[in-house]
């Protein structure tokens, strides 16, 4: 994609159309919602500490700590083509730095198309198998696009935003673990990091410092990951309307395992499944599996997160953790006994998430007898407006009220397009209550 092509498309999103305003305020009140609960966690304090922002709140490294915890979270909104969770990097951005509700949802809007394009041309799902995180990908160019609206800029100082963000990229950032004390991981610094890069080149772009916007071709940005997965076709154009087809996740989990987490909850629900099966069988599409059945360590809180057979075990037998961003207590002995008993499997026969979801076939054994679902889709897909309005609520009713109420009302001041809005969701970002 040329670098005109590219100024075209960002020039082409229309922020009073009321569609888009409101797939960017549900996006906008869904990040903070995160944001909101990850900050009460020990690792969201430890991110805030890091960044220093109560001590020396600047807008830059508020913006970076605040995507660096909505994305820690893992209940954060997630495009499931190509496996980019861009709000979490748009919204704090976009909020943190605009003067008014317009640039709020352009910045979002063309975050979250440029992070889709660019986590796709990189090999969007498949990548993560070869070590590959799209997120890592594209999260320094989100930044840099809606860090670039939010302040105005035209069209081209955008582009050479994206570009000068995009240098040095690899999108490998191994298998960090948590530190010493237990927090935080390496992978939310990672996000951070990118978040803060990126709106650095935006600064930098407006400086009229130098950019190859050679960067912005398909072929360059696959050169990012592993070209035996990458389509650097994918990125002749920008995807249209790429807030509205970002979901929202229903669970604190890996997004991969949630289509057999919402499948249980139905067998259960419709009383299908009474007690504590004696066995549980997932099929899932291939590119999901090695996400969700990496061996579970208690002390990582992203592992408890990810992990499919504890996940499923905590629906059968806590669900109300299911919406536990901490994840830091105890883990009860019956629930790894359970998650013992679950296997997970590869079924190329389902879809790989190229219609916006990863399917999961549920078999569970009581007894000698037998009982077999499948969940195609879960609440918050995208195309799922009551669902999405129910994964959004999921979050906003285990917070204190008032925050929750001041959440509902900058969504709504947002999609009306209230100048208040901006200053609104900028107190909410920066409301960093104590432990």
């Amino acid at each position: 994609m040329s670098a005109a092509a590219f100024a075209a498309a960002l020039a082409a999103i229309d922020p009073e159309e009321p569609a888009l305003r409101a797939a960017v305020a549900l996006h906008v009140a869904d990040a903070l919602a995160c944001l909101a609960h990850g900050r009460r966690t020990r690792e969201g304090r430890g991110l805030l500490a890091l960044y220093g922002v109560d001590a020396d709140p600047r807008p830059d490294t508020v913006a970076a700590a605040a995507a660096a915890i909505v994305r820690m979270t893992e209940w954060d909104a997630i495009h499931l083509p190509s496996c980019v969770s861009a709000p979490a990097v748009a919204v704090p951005v976009a909020v943190m730095l605009a003067m008014d509700p317009e640039d709020v949802v352009a910045a979002v809007e063309a975050g979250c198309a440029v992070g889709i394009a660019l986590a796709t041309a990189v090999g969007g799902p498949a990548a993560l198998a070869r070590g590959v995180w799209p997120a890592a990908v594209a999260a320094p160019a989100v930044a840099a696009t809606a860090a670039g609206i939010a302040l105005g800029f035209d069209d081209g100082t955008v582009v050479r935003a994206i570009a000068l963000s995009l240098a040095g990229v690899s999108g490998r950032i191994g298998r960090p673990g948590v530190g010493p004390g237990g927090r935080p991981s390496g992978r939310w610094f990672a996000i951070g990091e990118a978040t803060l890069k990126g709106i650095r080149a935006a600064r930098a772009a407006e400086a009229r410092v130098g950019a190859d916007v050679g960067l912005l071709t398909g072929e360059a940005v696959a050169a990012m990951g592993d070209p035996a997965v990458a389509r650097p076709q994918t990125l002749a154009v920008l995807p249209t309307a790429a807030a509205a087809a970002t979901g929202l996740k229903p669970y604190v989990a890996a997004r991969q395992g949630t289509n057999a987490i919402a499948a249980i909850l139905d067998l259960v629900r419709t009383g299908a499944v009474d007690g504590l099966p004696d066995e549980i069988r997932v099929s899932l599409p291939p590119v999901a599996v090695p996400v969700v059945t990496r061996a579970l360590d208690p002390r990582e809180r992203l592992s408890r997160i990810a992990n499919l057979g504890l996940r499923l075990a905590t629906a059968l037998r806590q669900p109300d953790a299911l919406f536990d961003v901490a994840q830091d207590g105890e883990i009860d002995p019956r629930s790894l006994d359970l998650a013992a008993r679950i296997a997970v499997v590869a079924d190329p026969a389902l879809d790989d998430g190229a219609s916006g979801s990863w399917p999961a076939r549920v078999a569970v054994r009581t007894g000698t007898r037998w009982t077999e679902t499948t969940c195609p889709r879960v609440p918050g897909d995208a195309g799922d407006p009551a669902g999405r309005e129910a994964a959004l609520e999921a979050k906003l009713v285990r917070l204190p009220p008032p925050v929750a109420g001041r959440l509902r009302a900058l969504r709504a001041a947002l999609a009306a397009g209230e100048a208040a809005a901006v200053e609104d969701g900028r107190d909410l970002l920066m409301d960093h209550p104590p432990p």
